[in-house]
């Protein structure tokens, strides 16, 4: 049986783009040769900081891992855990089943131990409401992190940026390069111009001597 296949035989001229393009491989970024002075310096200043906010990244995880580590132990949740594990599972519930994220469980609550999802299962038995939650707590935290890494800090994403802002309203101290990740990176307003005060013309002083020698002249005529 044969089957008709439609195909546009002139893809460039009707507008349409190849949905694969950037997986084959192919390039839109305008080579070194063909950019500007000023489109160089930027290409240039744009690399340098890629390689620095890399490293930035890579330092800020080692601390902020241990900061969660320790953070975990509490044997209470603090407020506003609830509406973090709440909008994590409304908004990045895949992630809790990724592969990736039993290992960061292990990281963050098992002091790096491996265990299986029996064993973890089994931390929950008995244990208080409020150690409860700080345990699903740091299964969030665990989704989180094995998610991120040095392409976070890019772009704005509202999971990362949801982890990072409650971990901050906790106490911990955000790196400049996690301030990007979360969008609070914001640039310092611009200080107002002082405005500038108009000079008064000073009111004129009114010559009272002539009136007064004319009232002395009108009071005390002439003999």
């Amino acid at each position: 049986m044969t089957v008709a296949t439609y195909v546009c035989t002139d893809a460039k001229a009707h507008g349409h783009q190849d949905r694969w393009a950037s997986n084959s491989g192919g390039s839109t970024k305008k080579k070194a040769a063909d950019m500007s002075e000023a489109e160089r310096e930027a290409a240039r200043a744009e690399r340098r900081d890629v390689i620095e906010s890399n490293k930035a990244w890579l330092s800020a995880e080692t601390v902020r891992t241990a900061w969660v580590v320790k953070f975990l132990t509490r044997k209470t949740a603090p407020k506003g855990s609830a509406a973090f594990v709440a909008a994590t599972l409304a908004d990045e519930a895949q992630w809790l089943s990724d592969h990736r994220t039993p290992g960061k469980v292990d990281e963050l609550l098992n002091a790096g131990k491996t265990r299986s999802r029996g064993d973890r299962s089994k931390a929950v038995e008995g244990a208080t409401e409020g150690r409860a939650l700080m345990l699903a707590v740091g299964q969030c935290c665990a989704a989180y992190e094995a998610q991120m890494g040095t392409h976070t800090w890019r772009a704005v994403s509202s999971g990362p940026a949801r982890y990072l802002a409650f971990l901050a309203a906790n106490g911990y101290d955000l790196a400049d390069v996690e301030k990007r990740a979360a969008g609070l990176d914001k640039p310092a307003p611009k200080p107002r111009a002082k405005k500038t005060r108009k000079a008064t013309a000073p009111t004129p002083e009114t010559d009272t001597t002539e009136g007064t020698d004319a009232a002395s002249a009108d009071a005390h005529p002439a003999a």
